[in-house]
């Protein structure tokens, strides 16, 4: 779920996939080769997205540092038109606790950036 939410919004935005992988998922050390399973030898992680038949896929190393060592594809096809998407993630609540959202921007908290969203919802 939290790929296809980083897809979407990547579309909307026009942020780099990769990028945006890192700040949903936020690997250790903000490496997004953690993001791959661990072993002794290389290993190579990969993420494809189809809508309808765009496809974007991004792929890295386990020894992938930053978001610009990865590799995407279609994402210029992708992001043609804006995908309107939200993820409600499992602590949804922290981010409407007193003070987590300025808390999360002047601070270097382990939290994914999903955690921290400003989203407003109409009853």
């Amino acid at each position: 779920m939290k790929v296809a939410y980083t897809a979407c919004d990547a579309a909307k935005t026009g942020v780099n996939v990769a990028e945006k992988l890192t700040r949903v998922f936020l690997p250790s050390g903000r490496a997004i080769g953690r993001l791959v399973k661990r072993q002794r030898k290389s290993a190579r992680g990969a993420a494809d997205i189809w809508r309808g038949t765009r496809k974007l896929r991004v792929s890295f190393s386990n020894h992938a540092t930053t978001p610009a060592a990865a590799t995407v594809t279609g994402q210029a096809q992708w992001s043609e038109d804006a995908v309107e998407s939200v993820f409600i993630p499992g602590k949804e609540m922290l981010a409407n606790g007193p003070g987590f959202r300025s808390l999360y921007a002047q601070r270097e908290v382990h939290f994914e950036e999903i955690c921290s969203a400003s989203t407003t919802f109409a009853a």
